[in-house]
């Protein structure tokens, strides 16, 4: 996502608020009592001849822990409240949905377009292979806009790496965790210390609007980057295609990622498709901690949802 410019109370915030939120009101309690101590201890002016530097830094640290008392406290409950909240939502985004959802969906079924040529209008090569009884997913022999929706959002993001690769471009990209707002980072092969453009990459099935592209390019700003690119498997509205325009973003929707993919030779193509299909290719990845999720059930509706592999270290869920 999108990056502001340095600021430390912001900075802080951020951090304490990534632990849970017990965390962050444990910090300001210590803060508070630990400031408060040093507030109140009197400092002891000099005695004539002796250096009066000691007196004026005790006064100076004094006068800082008097007003860090009750800011780093402020701070640290804050983080604790951003804390809260975040879980909340994230316990609502990844609640299992009731049963017969679509496991690859990345948004309620209602919002997403069934991509042509899927069989019942779902994009569910999982169930497909599953429901045949075999342990391994069957590796396609070419590519198709199905495949492109259907395989581990992460290695999305590798096929477009590769692509760039291809192309040319040095591309290097984050294995998991948080990202920065930047998917892939795009450099000159005779010019490796400047970074010529930033990628985005959503494997999404509803269609792109501009409030992503907002943020990427508040990432080229922060970052000093003339140039950025937006991926994705679904398609773009036009306020996002007017933003882009206006922006220095260029966009990719999945139509164009495909007829991008097929325009190569056949050899590039081949490369493209094994990176693709690399491994539990259409089992999804979890962003924290970069382990395949396991499909798992509901023990109250029966209803199936994906965990992470490693739980309980990771909780990270997935609904579908």
């Amino acid at each position: 996502m999108g990056r502001r410019r340095s600021n430390s109370a912001r900075d802080i915030v951020e951090i304490v608020a990534a632990f849970p939120w017990w965390v962050g009101v444990a910090l300001a309690v210590a803060a508070y009592v630990v400031l408060h101590w040093i507030a109140a201890t009197p400092v002891t002016p000099p005695r004539p001849g002796q250096n009066a530097g000691g007196f004026a830094t005790g006064v100076l640290i004094r006068g800082l822990a008097t007003a860090g008392q009750y800011a780093f406290p402020l701070l640290f409950l804050a983080a604790a409240a951003v804390s809260a909240v975040l879980k909340s939502r994230s316990r609502r985004r990844d609640a299992p949905p009731s049963k017969g959802a679509d496991p690859w969906a990345r948004v309620p079924a209602a919002e997403s377009e069934p991509p042509a040529g899927v069989v019942g209008g779902r994009d569910d090569l999982y169930e497909i292979w599953k429901s045949a009884g075999k342990t391994a997913a069957p590796r396609p022999d070419r590519w198709s806009q199905e495949l492109l929706r259907a395989i581990d959002w992460k290695l999305f993001e590798e096929v477009c790496a590769e692509y760039f690769r291809v192309c040319g471009f040095d591309a290097t990209t984050q294995s998991h965790g948080p990202d920065g707002g930047i998917d892939i980072t795009l450099r000159a092969p005779n010019n490796p210390a400047s970074i010529e453009n930033i990628v985005q990459c959503k494997q999404w099935s509803r269609p792109v609007g501009p409030k992503p592209l907002r943020e990427l390019l508040g990432v080229m700003t922060a970052k000093a980057v003339p140039r950025g690119t937006f991926v994705t498997a679904s398609t773009f509205n036009a306020e996002a295609e007017r933003f882009a325009n206006e922006n220095r973003i260029h966009l990719i929707d999945g139509a164009g990622l495909l007829k991008r993919i097929l325009g190569r030779s056949t050899e590039d193509q081949q490369r493209l498709l094994k990176v693709a299909t690399e491994g539990d290719y259409l089992t999804p990845s979890c962003p924290n901690c970069g382990s395949k999720l396991v499909r798992r059930e509901n023990k109250k509706d029966q209803s199936a949802f994906w965990g992470c592999n490693g739980f309980p270290k990771c909780w990270y869920t997935l609904r579908g």
